[in-house]
């Protein structure tokens, strides 16, 4: 299926340019969200040119996009890189009524906007250091193209916020949108959305180049929204993680630079478990979002659950085919596991049947994501499904062109953090799959755990090997000869 919509007016852009001016209202922190854990990205810098590299790009989201008749929420997706010269963020945004200030000479976090936190340090402090940072940039319909009067920024003083902070050397964005008929600041019909890409030069923020391997920030993202002509349309903002408070850098989320990979504890292999539903333990799954007939988001379908149709992954920097969007949740028991073991690695195993256009698709960079908050695949939807708590792996999933026999082709990525981690809490290895393809017709298509009896083998599979930890050495304490002689 080909992941379309109307391209009636296409000014989307997502590019990469360099930014200048201002910041910072405050934002409170969301009601507390049972189950809710600290949030972290995970980045690997960019080899080649990132213009080229978004879709596989570390990727995270957060917000709502409902298609039940309630157009007074956004979703974004949130694309992050970096290479030896900068910072870069692009927000690709679903919203339903696209507003902004023709003139730009009101606070851009009063219309629609997109604000990035960041801790640069990464102490957490209870209020915004000079360490701290926030880039706003604002929605306009024209120019596109970098304008600081829809920007705000500012610079942590210790105690708030210092908005008259001015960067040297300046950082950029450039705005694209998507709509169907009337266009920004109209109500008469639907918008689709918009989207800007942010790029901060490494000496905006004090630095002569990125951050070695290993260090991590802090990464705070609010959404701001407006759904009609000030003052009425006021929408509250979306925020990431759920316990962000723009004055208290200890309520973000974490963002890992080069971040090394999982090394077990030193230990004797001593099983391996294979955990497939009707094999061993019990295992659920269920897709969000429009699946392979793009039934989700702006024209109805985002709201419904899918626990028994397949898996389904797809992503792209077209705001307007939203409905296509897909993600897969999955969840393991891993009590076949004995106690007290050291996971050393684990594989996650789907086999994919089938995909989007395939005479046009490209391959896709598909991300493992570990969830730590439930759900239920009976009720889970796009709106309902929780947050990724890190980006973890990936694998690459090529377009099918001819059916090469059922249960179809295997894609493998490695889970070995995942469940470690899950394992060491004393629960399943819960994930999501999502990616961040910015081509048309990047849907993948899986089977699920609801394959027949007649092809269980086809079913997900997780794959852990496990061992014994290997005993301490102690040293040994040799003693004087007085020690041993006999009273």
């Amino acid at each position: 299926m080909r992941g379309r919509r109307a391209r009636l007016r296409f000014s989307f852009l997502i590019l990469l340019v360099l930014l200048s001016t201002f910041l910072a209202t405050t934002v409170a922190p969301a009601a507390s969200v049972s189950g809710s854990t600290p949030r972290r990205v995970n980045l690997r810098p960019v080899t080649g040119s990132v213009a080229t590299s978004w879709n596989t790009a570390s990727i995270f989201w957060f917000g709502r996009a409902t298609s039940a008749g309630d157009s007074s929420n956004d979703y974004v997706d949130v694309r992050v890189a970096y290479d030896s010269q900068a910072f870069y963020v692009v927000a690709t945004v679903v919203d339903y009524y696209l507003w902004y200030d023709p003139n730009g000479t009101s606070d851009p976090r009063t219309y629609d906007a997109f604000a990035l936190y960041l801790d640069r340090n990464g102490d957490h402090a209870a209020s915004p250091q000079t360490d701290d940072y926030v880039f706003v940039s604002g929605f306009r319909f024209w120019p596109s193209t970098n304008d600081v009067r829809w920007h705000r920024q500012a610079r942590g003083t210790g105690s708030g916020w210092d908005e008259t902070w001015q960067p040297s050397p300046a950082w950029t964005d450039a705005i694209g949108d998507r709509f169907y008929k009337s266009g920004p600041n109209d109500n008469s019909d639907l918008d689709a959305g918009w989207a800007t890409t942010l790029t901060i030069p490494w000496a905006t923020l004090g630095l002569n180049g990125p951050p070695s391997a290993g260090t991590t920030w802090g990464l705070g993202a609010v959404l701001y929204n407006r759904n009609d002509l000030p003052p009425s349309g006021t929408v509250p903002p979306e925020i990431w993680p759920e316990t962000f408070s723009s004055t208290s850098p200890a309520s973000w989320g974490d963002l890992a630079f080069d971040p090394p990979s999982y090394q077990p504890a030193p230990a004797s292999i001593e099983g391996t478990t294979v955990i497939r539903r009707g094999l061993n333990g019990t295992v659920t799954d269920a897709y969000v979002g429009g699946g392979g007939t793009c039934s989700g988001g702006i024209y109805g379908g985002g709201d419904t659950p899918h626990p028994t149709d397949g898996l389904f992954v797809q992503n792209e920097s077209d705001i307007s085919d939203f409905p296509c969007f897909s993600k897969s949740y999955l969840q393991f028991d891993l009590s076949a596991i004995p106690p007290g073991k050291e996971i050393i690695s684990a594989s996650l195993l789907i086999y994919q049947f089938g995909g989007s256009n395939p005479s046009q698709a490209q391959p896709s960079w598909i991300q493992l994501f570990a969830v730590t908050d439930s759900w239920d695949e009976n009720t889970l939807t796009w709106t309902n499904a929780p947050l990724a708590a890190e980006n973890l792996s990936g694998a690459w999933s090529d377009p099918i062109t001819s059916f090469p026999g059922w249960p179809g082709v295997p894609v493998t990525w490695d889970a070995s953090k995942l469940v470690a981690d899950a394992y060491a809490r004393g629960k399943p290895a819960n994930l999501v799959l999502y990616s961040a393809d910015t081509a048309y017709d990047s849907g993948k298509y899986f089977v699920s755990s609801d394959a027949g009896d007649w092809d269980a083998a086809g079913r997900p599979t997780l794959t852990v090997v496990w061992g014994e930890p290997n005993a301490a050495i102690l040293p040994r304490i040799w003693l004087p000869a007085i020690f041993n002689a006999r009273s």
